[in-house]
């Protein structure tokens, strides 16, 4: 290959930082064993340290759509219960009627059933075919 080709592509690799990382494992790959033996613990340990890294941030995640459904749950609950306490006599009724709820969706749609209807008859049917689909 040409001498002047070859500089000249370095040198936009370079400007790539994948590139350049690569072209730095490459030149470690070639020194001695001692060397490789540091440079895959030191991998091992960046790789290790992602992992754990993403693993907290998909556990934050995780505890807060847990969160945001156990209030999405208790705000429904409210509803229920408030706006019809003869179906609900209790708040903790109503959350135990809601417990098998586990899309948001499908509370959403039934915090606007509560809104929407004015009679508990009303509610229950809704609620049910709600529930049902």
């Amino acid at each position: 290959m040409n001498t002047g080709v070859t500089e000249e592509l370095e040198e936009i690799a370079m400007k790539d930082e994948k590139l350049q990382q690569a072209f730095q494992s490459w030149t470690q790959l070639s020194q001695t064993p001692d060397e490789w033996l540091a440079y895959e613990s030191r991998l091992k340990q960046v790789l290790d340290e992602e992992a754990a890294k993403r693993e907290t941030e998909l556990a934050i995640e995780e505890s807060y759509e847990r969160g945001q459904h156990k209030q999405d749950v208790y705000v429904t609950a409210r509803l229920l219960h408030d706006k019809f306490p003869e179906g609900f006599p209790t708040e903790a009724d109503a959350q135990e009627y809601l417990q098998g709820v586990t899309s948001p969706e499908t509370l959403d749609e039934l915090r606007k059933i509560v809104v929407r209807v004015n009679s508990w008859a009303e509610a229950e049917d809704k609620i049910r075919e709600a529930l049902d689909d």
